[in-house]
């Protein structure tokens, strides 16, 4: 999907776990990690990428929002500066990609920077389909996602 010349496309998504040693990495220097998928709450990670495709700098979107099929919506969680995998949303230069090939979201086995979304188990087992938008107003681009 293309929105104001930034091609996103979402690798993957799906429930983190905390517990788990790998999603555990994924979650590098996010203090109290523990307590992000408390009772009643399910940590959603979205891996994407992203390229500018057109002749000129671009910015892409910092924090694109998660919408339930009944409508509410969801801004990401801040990852530390320090986290490799993290999406950082900025300015691209024409050809230039998020992640970058060789950084650790590049590499990883989800291949894409990491979104994570925190929303109420409930929400998260009964309101599907989301969806995740990219832009605001008339020019914003959305895409399903796959949970």
């Amino acid at each position: 999907m293309v929105q104001g010349g930034i091609n996103y496309f979402v690798q993957d998504s799906r429930a983190l776990n905390p517990n788990d040693p790998d999603d555990r990495a994924l979650l590098t220097g996010v203090r109290h990690v523990n307590q992000l998928d408390g009772t009643g709450q399910t940590l959603i990670g979205v891996f994407l990428q992203a390229q500018n495709e057109v002749s000129s700098t671009r910015g892409t979107d910092p924090a694109p929002v998660m919408t339930s099929a009944e409508g509410q919506s969801y801004l990401p969680i801040t990852l530390p500066r320090g986290n490799p995998y993290a999406y950082r949303g900025g300015r691209l230069a024409p050809g230039a990609e998020i992640p970058a090939p060789d950084s650790a979201g590049g590499e990883s086995s989800e291949d894409g920077a990491l979104l994570v979304y925190r929303l109420p188990a409930d929400i998260f087992i009964t309101d599907r389909p989301f969806t995740l938008a990219f832009g605001a107003g008339a020019h914003a681009a959305s895409v399903q996602l796959d949970l």
